[in-house]
């Protein structure tokens, strides 16, 4: 080991894995971040019992986080992309757009339902 901890390399019954392999287990570790991810984010929403109203909300808000994470991700580790504020406001305001034409679609839908 060095002085922080770390190994200075690897002894041979510990040898990288083979690119297969390394593909194999991250896709297993992406899967399980998404059940886990997928349970905690239903049982939220069990709980909690949030309304129509509120679940476009967070959806728009989703929306915004993400479009913000992505821009920056183009800004720092793209070079053929390249990442603006810009392009936030636009991904925020297709959201709330769709958000807007998804509930006007339920809301005639319930509509027309109780009729």
């Amino acid at each position: 080991m060095n002085t922080n901890g770390a190994r200075a390399s690897t002894t041979p019954s510990e040898q990288e894995p083979s690119p297969p392999e390394a593909l194999r287990r991250l896709l297993q570790q992406i899967e399980e971040l998404r059940a886990y991810s997928t349970h905690f984010v239903s049982a939220k929403v069990d709980g909690l019992m949030l309304s129509a109203r509120q679940l476009l909300v967070w959806a728009v808000l989703a929306a915004a986080v993400w479009a913000s994470i992505d821009e920056l991700h183009q800004y720092y580790f793209t070079l053929a992309r390249m990442g603006t504020p810009k392009d936030v406001v636009l991904d925020t305001t297709g959201a709330v757009a769709g958000a807007v034409m998804g509930a006007c679609y339920l809301s005639r839908r319930a509509r027309r339902s109780t009729a």
